[in-house]
């Protein structure tokens, strides 16, 4: 810990503001900057855009181009004793300015905030840009304010993350650069969602003995005379044991034959999975992404379903030698998939049970078109699993328990009848204080934990800009009420200043374990 804070107060001095840094006239400051990180002197760089922030923020402007490369370049390089200063940089940054001086870089900021926003905001700021209307930039600052899961710290965690998520990305999916990171598609995913809670990748494999069961399968199953596909039905009891024997014969044949047709299809081979589990996301089954190469465009990226490493020509029914009936390889090949990713998740594996007992079944699906429904069924399943997801997912989400946080707003008039408000919070921490509890004294044996509960209030006005905030330890009981028998809450009464109605209120729940001295569970409740 010693160690750790003299790096710390080392650092901070060298991070001086040079007097060079306050005045520059006629240099372009963030070019300068530019210029220093690409000569590796990246204290140079940061040195200067501090003491450009702190010129601007003195005549209350700013320079979004210089907090966005400034928290892109800390993160990059895990400069983490930096990340609360990064934060601020980033979100001063936002404040009131001249949109058109900075309209590349808001373009480029949205595109890559897409994947985390709906799209009816994603067009609502692109056109603000495009009109140069400077809400854009406290709709965007509001945006990340809201997302800071925890109020207690002096950097914004959600968005630190957000930045790391790109950092690795662009480190490690490559292979292309399609995405709004510069990045293959999983980096857009990787952005949104974070680490998967597993990885299945492998290749295709089109077994020969396999494909031949399928097609044999579906011509027994089907029952139908081959040489008269799809006309007229004929009773194995009516027939002679010989006559048995030669349509066996000559349906494996067939079967052969039609097995040669679908293994000469070029298929993508590699794929890979990515898994997040149904409690991570909050879905009733696991959320699936696929990456691949397209068959058809040849292009790498995230695909909708395994329909897509097929050829679409496959989905063509073509006449099979030997027989005078058309046959739709897609349909065996689309099943030699989903059989071998059946074992990679629930989900496909009902597919290719769904899908087995169709073919099974139903004539129509064997001889019908590209434009079936056969290439789009499944495909717009997983896609509406997809659609249904939240639309970002943090690893604070995933790690921190919740509990309630309720409020209530109440207008009092004091002795000069002049009106202001309280606030109440109210919140029941008590079920996640006991899981809390039985997981510390697991891990440490001899410490006995002590718990304190904060409720922290924090104050915006309509731009996002913090006006104040202020923080209650209310007392934690395990008493019940006599009449619900349940637990009672702990409160506090907030008086709230400048009660202007288009202020924006957030109140935060935490729980301190002062064993450790660390926040073990948090929730956040929005009053705006």
């Amino acid at each position: 810990m010693v160690t750790l804070l003299i790096y710390i107060l080392l650092f901070s001095i060298q991070l001086q503001i040079p007097e060079s840094g306050k005045q520059m006239p006629g240099d372009d400051y963030y070019e300068k900057g530019i210029e220093y990180l690409e000569d590796g002197n990246w204290q140079n760089a940061l040195n200067l855009w501090i003491g450009v922030r702190d010129s601007l923020r003195a005549i209350n402007k700013s320079d979004f181009r210089i907090g966005q490369k400034f928290i892109e370049h800390v993160t990059a390089t895990e400069l983490s004793q930096l990340y609360p200063l990064a934060s601020e940089m980033y979100l001063w940054g936002l404040q009131s300015q001249n949109i058109s001086l900075i309209k590349k870089e808001l373009e480029i900021e949205i595109e890559m905030l897409q994947p985390l926003i709906p799209e009816s905001v994603y067009e609502s700021w692109k056109k603000k840009i495009r009109q140069n209307d400077e809400s854009v930039l406290s709709e965007i600052k509001g945006f990340w304010i809201e997302q800071n899961p925890v109020l207690d710290t002096s950097m914004n965690e959600r968005l630190i993350e957000h930045w790391e998520r790109i950092a690795y990305s662009r480190e490690h999916f490559n292979k292309n650069r399609s995405s709004a990171y510069k990045t293959d598609d999983r980096g857009s995913i990787f952005v949104k969602m974070g680490e998967p809670d597993k990885i299945e990748s492998g290749n295709f494999l089109l077994n020969n003995s396999r494909v031949q069961f399928f097609a044999r399968e579906i011509l027994r199953q089907q029952d139908e005379e081959v040489d008269g596909f799809g006309q007229d039905r004929i009773s194995v009891d009516n027939r002679s044991f010989g006559e048995v024997v030669s349509d066996s014969y000559y349906r494996n044949n067939i079967s052969k034959a039609i097995t040669d047709r679908v293994l000469t299809q070029r298929v993508s081979s590699d794929y890979e999975v990515w898994i997040y589990e149904n409690q991570t996301v909050g879905l009733p089954e696991n959320l699936l992404f696929i990456f691949g190469t397209d068959a058809n465009t040849g292009n790498y990226g995230m695909i909708q379903s395994p329909v897509d490493f097929i050829p679409v020509q496959a989905f063509r029914p073509q006449r099979i030698r030997e027989a005078n009936f058309q046959f739709n390889t897609g349909a065996i090949l689309q099943l030699s998939l989903y059989d071998n990713l059946k074992y990679v998740d629930d989900k496909f594996l009902d597919i290719y049970n769904d899908l087995y007992d169709r073919l099974m079944s139903d004539q129509s699906i064997i001889t019908e078109g590209s434009t079936s429904y056969l290439t789009h069924r499944y495909a717009d399943e997983l896609e509406a699993m997809r659609s249904a997801a939240p639309d970002h997912i943090s690893i604070y989400d995933r790690e921190l328990e919740t509990f309630t946080v309720q409020t209530r707003t109440y207008r009092f008039f004091d002795e000069n009848l002049s009106p202001y408000h309280l606030l109440m919070a109210v919140s029941t921490p008590h079920e996640s204080i006991i899981k809390d509890n039985a997981k510390f004294l697991s891990t440490f044996e001899n410490i006995e934990p002590r718990y304190h509960l904060k409720h922290t209030l924090v104050v915006h006005d309509e731009s996002w800009t913090q006006l104040y905030s202020t923080h209650d330890f209310p007392e934690i009981s395990f008493d019940s009420d006599d009449i619900t028998n349940q637990l009672l809450p702990s409160s506090s009464l907030f008086r709230i200043r400048n009660a202007d109605p288009k202020n924006r209120f957030r109140i935060y729940g935490s729980i301190i374990n002062e064993s450790l001295d660390e926040v073990t569970y948090a929730r956040k409740n929005d009053n705006n």
